[in-house]
């Protein structure tokens, strides 16, 4: 079996990134005068969600819910017909 990519534990290193090579295949590809898209900054910093973003996310279990509610539904429903059958006269033999 194999392991999660984040459970090697603390003590793992990561490897270098084969960026030198990957870049060369490319230019060797796509030729010589090749060059990887260059990345601007944006012209100013907007905050998307702010403190926000720092709260926990609630998440209303409507599944749980249900299957509670169909237990207790069920226990009742089951508690009824048992009072039925007390309140039923004894059959004679």
């Amino acid at each position: 079996m194999g392991r999660a990519p984040g459970a090697a534990g603390a003590r793992r290193q990561r490897g270098e990134a084969p960026i030198k090579p990957l870049l060369d295949a490319l230019r060797a590809q796509r030729g010589p005068d090749w060059e990887p898209a260059p990345a601007y900054l944006a012209g100013e910093a907007q905050e998307l969600a702010g403190e926000r973003a720092l709260e926990p996310l609630v998440e209303h279990d409507w599944k749980s819910w249900l299957l509670w509610a169909l237990l207790v539904g069920g226990a009742v429903l089951v508690a009824l017909l048992g009072m039925s059958l007390l309140r039923q006269p004894p059959r004679a033999p």
